[in-house]
């Protein structure tokens, strides 16, 4: 009680010289009148860290991670740096470990101050306190300017510290205000918690600690739970999606100068505009500010972040660029601000224009206001915006007010009742009534039911959609991709439709179940639409494609004429037949599964290629015959209640921006190329056009999966204009190495004696280095060089090429695969290890989870370098984290069971990375530290100068990107350890490096 906190004494040091029988040691601070029958920070007006799980308790009995476990021998330190004045005031906490800083949080100074305070609970613990400890404040790593509350801070991460009142937990970036040169920052989502009450924004420098950013004057923010925008009030307005772990939240603005200066603030989601607000800078200006409100949340910030207005691309740009007059657009809301002669106010999409059958759009009404006045319809593109649709010539619209129908006229006709707020008003054209397009024949919906139909004279130049809003507080939100699917415009069968949401319908016969969507045919090159799995169902029975208008709704698409389709279960592509070819990866739930027309091969008769993708990164393609009558999309189910959401005009065009390449007469499946020739066309090549190499991308490979009839297909580089119909390396600026002989052919149709024939199985790579004075192409085999070519590059560069020339070729290709350097094998080329490995692909350096019919665990064991004094340490990159990012990382022994993650059975200790836990030889985990990315190094080691006497027990350590993570204490099995790696989740992709 001698040591109060806040005056001159800031800082202690407790050793622990017995962990007695459980550790459970907290030290930490609390108030003077604090319960000695409560562990420091479990009641309030205290905080510790606890020695036996190494978690930061906080007014609370329930603890967060924080940092590994205490050993016997530790010192832990706990102070405090600095006071913050606000109401409260208000102490950073900080602790250390045998030296070095583990984290701080903010706390309020309860009345009378924090006293160190240090409780025990189990037989046999000792400890030794030092209150004359000091702490250098320049020996440690420093924060950047800063105020927080309730939450810790470790590095860039952001963790969110529960409280018994369950406050909000701030954070802020106080050093320097948003300016011209600071003007974005982001946000990333690493752990969404237990609600996701995440917010994101800018606040002034003296935004209350206890406030989500937004609720209060002088901020304004994003919130990820509900994707609503908060601006200097705690009701919220619709502003976009909520964001979900994983996502990347940015946050950015523009200075208006002027009297009273203004901020345009702006927000994106994945690198995708959301939208913009307009705010008043306070005093002071305006700061980056996170605030988290619930248990296990976790944010990384990046106050670096790039941010470049043409790269970033908003799904609503058409709204954001129309015409409006005293309304305020923010993303895809719109808000009635009127003026003082209380004049209509009105918003045009210009950019979109209603010219085509089944153009259609929906409003969401948000607020109803103080009358209802809101008008929804279409006008011609200089409609007078000081007028509601439907008043004046050219124009239609239904009044939500008194739900009448006004065209072109001041009166109004009865129509439907009045609409309510949180009510969805469609306006739509269901076609022309003339091939002049003279007339047309608009319909509205409510709520996704049909409400009526008029017909009106089309304008010069069209109709646009436009909304007029004419009372205060009315506000709506627009949708311009919206769809409206009327009984006219689909086929269905044992299925429920529940507005854009397809349902399967289950039966005692467990017969098919189909929809087809006859608004949208699907014979050109652009047609796409787009399925998200919202109900995945046991299996997974869903098929996407396309089909006939006639096409039989007993039976899913792609097994019968006329049709094609991807099926989720197995990954399959079925065309006209009911037995499916290996394809791509099966689709899980939230798979958003695409399919389109790429191209006309030929007219007669119409030949096109078909494609399809995953969550925007393309599957394959492959040519089809269009049936007469043309394709339709369509998706089918069985036995299985499975749903999808249908979107037959998805924003954005997302096959436009997937993986871009040429070929002739090659099936793409993925990133499987299959031989597709003839008799008479027999040269099929493949040309990656999307990336040419240079210094970012100067290597790919290609694995032989089959020879065919003459033999191995050939990898090399051509200029982007090559013709398909030659192999690479026969014409001028190309060069190629030839699988079927080994020989390298360069420019012209005479070959050069190389290296000695591929063969299936084998890995061919080719890339460029341009570190020499001259560039070069080489090739490798396996992962060993073969030989290298100098080239001149010609304009416009080299692009991957794959050629092919008889039935049965077939290739896989990759273009993420890290280029092989010529110092691979001193860093721990894999060439140079002997391996013991399971569910587990080596191609060159880097090792990837090939998942099997069970989803068993795979890995990978050193035999080679068994963990010795002399060698103790090995390190694992973490290239992709895959699905699920569950990498195991530890020691285990020789010959362990590789379908058990290391850690899980005796004999094996390991750090997880997709839970942070430390597995000790039982398949219960222990909080060790936060969970690892892709990017991360994980190393581990012994340390031989912490063993026991007898050498049976000694103690693992573990770091990340070289900084350690904990240690621990454990038994040695028979024949030693040796370094130890297991994946379970597809798209998971390492690196060991010895």
């Amino acid at each position: 009680l001698g040591h109060c906190f806040g005056s001159n004494f800031t800082y202690y040091e407790v050793q622990v010289i017995d962990c007695g029988t459980s550790g459970m040691i907290g030290i930490g601070l609390a108030q003077r009148d604090y319960p000695l029958d409560r562990q420091p920070g479990w009641n309030r007006g205290s905080v510790a860290y606890h020695c036996d799980d190494g978690k930061l308790f906080c007014e609370t009995g329930f603890g967060q991670p924080f940092h590994s476990p205490a050993q016997e021998g530790d010192t832990v330190g706990c102070g405090v740096s600095r006071i913050i004045s606000l109401d409260p005031e208000t102490a950073v906490v900080f602790f250390t470990h045998n030296g070095k800083k583990l984290g701080e949080m903010t706390l309020p100074i309860p009345d009378g101050g924090f006293y160190p305070t240090v409780g025990l609970h189990s037989e046999g613990e000792v400890i030794e306190v030092n209150f004359e400890a000091t702490w250098n404040i320049g020996s440690l790593p420093q924060a950047p300017n800063i105020r927080h509350m309730r939450v810790v801070v470790e590095g860039d991460k952001i963790t969110y510290l529960n409280n018994q009142a369950n406050d909000v937990g701030v954070f802020q970036l106080s050093g320097c205000p948003m300016n011209a040169s600071f003007c974005y920052y982001e946000v990333t989502v690493v752990k969404y918690g237990a609600k996701g009450t995440i917010a994101v924004g800018l606040a002034s420098c003296d935004y209350p600690l206890n406030r989500q950013p937004g609720w209060n004057k002088g901020s304004v923010a994003y919130h990820c739970d509900d994707g609503k925008l908060f601006r200097e009030s705690g009701a919220g307005q619709r502003f976009h999606k909520p964001s979900h772990q994983g996502d990347v939240i940015g946050c950015g603005c523009h200075l208006v100068g002027g009297p009273k200066q203004k901020a345009e603030v702006f927000f994106t989601q994945n690198g995708r505009l959301m939208g913009k607000v307009t705010i008043d800078v306070p005093r002071g200006g305006l700061f980056p500010t996170i605030g988290l409100h619930s248990a296990g949340e976790v944010v990384q910030i990046n106050a670096n972040a790039a941010w470049n207005e043409t790269t970033i691309t908003s799904p609503l740009q058409s709204l954001l660029s129309g015409r409006h007059e005293r309304v305020e657009v923010t993303g895809d809301t719109v808000r009635y601000v009127g003026n003082l002669a209380n004049t209509v106010g009105a918003f045009q999409a210009v950019n979109h224009p209603m010219l085509s059958e089944q153009s259609y759009y929906e409003v969401h009404i948000i607020d109803i206001g103080t009358r209802g006045t809101i008008g929804i319809g279409i006008a011609g593109r200089n409609y007078p915006l000081n007028q509601q649709p439907g008043w004046s010539c050219g124009s239609v619209a239904y009044h939500c007010d008194d739900g009448r129908l006004y065209k072109e006229s001041g009166s109004g006709q009865r129509f439907h009742t009045a609409a309510q707020a949180g009510d969805l008003v469609g306006c739509g054209i269901r076609h022309f009534t003339d091939l002049s397009l003279q007339q047309a024949n608009v319909f509205f919906t409510r709520n996704g039911t049909k409400i009526g139909e008029t017909t009106i004279i089309v304008p010069i130049g069209g109709f646009y959609p436009t909304v007029g809003l004419h009372s205060r507080g009315e506000t709506v939100q627009i949708n311009l991709a919206a769809q409206w699917l009327s009984n006219e415009m689909h086929r269905s069968q044992r299925v429920r439709l529940n507005g854009k949401v397809i349902s399967y319908v289950p039966n005692l016969t467990g017969e098919v179940g189909c929809f087809q969507a006859l608004g949208k045919r699907m014979n050109d090159p652009g047609s796409y639409y787009e399925v998200e799995i919202v109900n995945y169902g046991n299996h997974g029975y869903i098929a996407v494609g396309l089909a006939l208008p006639t096409y039989p709704l007993n039976l899913m698409p792609g097994w019968s004429s006329g049709s094609i389709a991807y099926d989720c279960d197995d990954g399959k592509l079925y065309q006209e037949q009911g037995t499916g070819r290996d394809f791509y990866f099966p689709a899980r739930q939230g798979d958003v599964i695409g399919c389109g027309v790429s191209k006309v091969i030929r007219s007669l008769p119409k030949t096109v290629e078909v494609f399809f993708a995953m969550n925007g990164v393309m599957m394959g393609q492959i040519t089809a015959i269009v049936p007469e009558g043309g394709f339709f999309p369509i998706v089918g189910f069985v036995k299985d209640p499975g749903g999808v959401k249908i979107n037959l005009m998805p924003t954005g065009r997302a096959h436009a921006s997937l993986p871009k390449f040429r070929c002739e007469r090659i099936d793409v499946q993925g990133n499987r190329l299959l031989y597709a020739g003839s008799s008479t066309d027999r040269i099929g090549a493949y040309q990656l056009v999307s990336r040419k190499l240079d210094s970012d991308f100067s290597y790919f490979e290609m694995k032989i999966v089959s020879s065919g009839v003459d033999g191995p297909s050939a990898i090399g580089v051509s200029g982007r204009g090559y013709p398909l119909n030659s192999m690479p390396g026969w014409e001028n600026g190309s060069i190629a190495f030839h699988g079927d002989d080994g020989q390298l052919f360069c420019g012209v149709g005479r070959g050069n004696a190389f290296d000695s024939p591929a063969r299936e199985g084998d890995i061919i790579g080719c890339g460029l280095n341009t570190s020499h004075e001259r560039p070069e192409i080489f090739f490798t085999r396996n992962g060993t060089k073969m030989g290298q070519f100098p080239v001149t590059i010609p304009d416009g560069g080299f692009y991957p090429t794959i050629g092919m020339h008889s039935e049965g070729e077939t290739v896989d290709v990759n273009f993420s695969v890290k280029q092989l350097g010529d110092n691979a094998l001193s860093a721990g080329h894999l060439s140079s290890l002997r391996l013991h490995s399971e569910r587990v692909h080596v191609r060159g350096d880097q090792m990837s989870y090939v998942e099997d019919a069970r989803a068993s665990v795979g890995g990978v064991q050193v035999l080679s370098h068994p963990i010795t004094p002399s060698f103790n340490y090995f390190k694992v990159q973490v290239i992709s984290g895959g699905q699920r990012g569950t990498i195991g990382v530890g020691l285990a022994h020789r010959g362990y069971s590789l379908s058990n993650q290391p850690g899980w059975l005796p004999g094996s200790v390991a750090y997880h990375c997709d839970d942070g836990m430390l597995y000790k030889g039982t398949g219960r985990g222990q909080t060790f530290f936060s969970s690892s990315n892709s990017g991360d190094v994980i190393g581990c080691g012994i340390d031989f100068a912490r063993k026991d006497r007898g050498g049976k027990w000694v103690t693992a350590f573990f770091t990340r990107n070289g900084i350690p993570m904990g240690q621990a204490r454990v038994a040695v099995p028979r024949g030693g350890f040796y370094p130890t790696v297991g994946m379970h989740s597809r798209g998971e992709v390492i690196m060991i490096i010895i």
